[in-house]
């Protein structure tokens, strides 16, 4: 059975939480302040953590930052246990990587859903190294469908077939889709002004092509071509959009894909997932209209997740509020009250348009 580390420092608490879990036939661990909580996280490896905040010797931000610091750790799913339901507090959380928060007091059965919700997530990416990258791609996308977006299905990806010389797109063509070979070769080129071509890239089977548009916003910036015959999966570009974009372990475990686990790459990849995000959740933000000075009232603003374009975006919340955090940081907008003040209308439309 899997384990759980509980962390909190408030012993009744502590002692219930634990035997609601080894009611249902978890291993449980407990520690009473964060500093312990880190030790035993390091030494047990647990499954999934639930962390207290504020805690004596470490607080619960500082236990996720050791971890999340530490490869054997860096992927256990983490939930915040708190009797603060502020939102700068759920920010703050989920910037440093949180993946839940539970607001205290809560039921058994609060506590009982989100194990089962984190552990589902981690067992997801568990079972991905056992397939090949196509079925990793495929399981993928079924697993968003059936928790993130039920417009996301098989149904909208499909194979397409190149013959050698076929062209699969040019320079400045405006990407519709991410490219995964399954079988074949792509020659990337460009054409010179005498007319010579030059090569700019090969890709072969399980690589993927035409994403960098996709992420940059921007139109093609060379050609493709079939160097023999070529079997492709197609991946449409909201259906990339929405892998990339998920929650934080899909997100993570695509971008391995894309970048073939070469860690130079999944960095650069992953700094264009961010700034990609950070482009669209600015043109949803402008797209509401908020208020651009900030007000006194404290209706003023708007509640981005209530919002449709939160739900059309299909952005994973922990996502969002690093994003969200960084803006503020840069005195872009403002949070009051719960709600997004706009504060730099001109910065955020000018970072909207070009590459961030």
């Amino acid at each position: 059975m899997e384990k759980i580390l509980i962390i909190e420092d408030n012993l009744e608490i502590r002692e219930n939480f634990a035997e609601i879990l080894e009611l249902e036939g978890y291993t449980v661990f407990t520690a009473s302040n964060g500093r312990l909580g880190a030790e035993k996280a390091f030494a047990e490896k647990p499954d999934l953590i639930f962390c207290d905040i504020m805690m004596p010797e470490l607080d619960g931000y500082g236990v996720l930052y050791l971890l999340a610091k530490n490869k054997e750790t860096m992927n256990i799913p983490f939930i915040y246990l708190s009797s603060r339901s502020e939102k700068d507090d759920i920010q703050k959380g989920f910037g440093l990587g949180a993946t839940g928060y539970i607001i205290k007091p809560f039921s058994g059965n609060e506590v009982l859903a989100a194990v089962d919700k984190a552990l589902a997530k981690r067992n997801i990416t568990s079972t991905f190294s056992k397939k090949n990258i196509y079925e990793q791609i495929i399981e993928l996308i079924g697993y968003v469908n059936s928790n993130f977006s039920a417009s996301l299905t098989l149904e909208n990806i499909a194979k397409k077939k190149l013959q050698r010389g076929e062209i699969l797109f040019s320079e400045m063509d405006i990407p519709q889709a991410a490219y995964f070979i399954i079988k074949g070769k792509i020659k990337s080129y460009l054409i010179n002004n005498s007319g010579n071509e030059f090569i700019t890239n090969r890709h072969e089977t399980d690589e993927f092509l035409g994403y960098n548009a996709i992420l940059e916003n921007t139109k093609h910036k060379d050609n493709a071509v079939a160097e023999e015959e070529t079997e492709l999966l197609v991946i449409p570009q909201e259906i990339f959009l929405q892998l990339i974009h998920s929650a934080q372990e899909i997100s993570r475990q695509f971008i391995k894909l894309l970048s073939g686990n070469n860690h130079n790459k999944e960095e650069k990849i992953t700094s264009l997932v961010y700034f990609s995000l950070k482009r669209m959740l600015i043109e949803s933000l402008l797209e509401e209209q908020i208020e651009t000075e900030v007000s006194d009232d404290e209706n003023s603003g708007v509640d981005l997740m209530k919002r449709k374009n939160y739900h059309k975006l299909n952005y994973s919340s922990e996502n969002v509020f690093n994003i969200l955090n960084d803006l503020q940081k840069e005195k872009m907008i403002n949070i009051k009250n719960g709600k997004i003040i706009i504060l730099e209308e001109r910065q955020l439309k000018r970072l909207s348009k070009v590459d961030i």
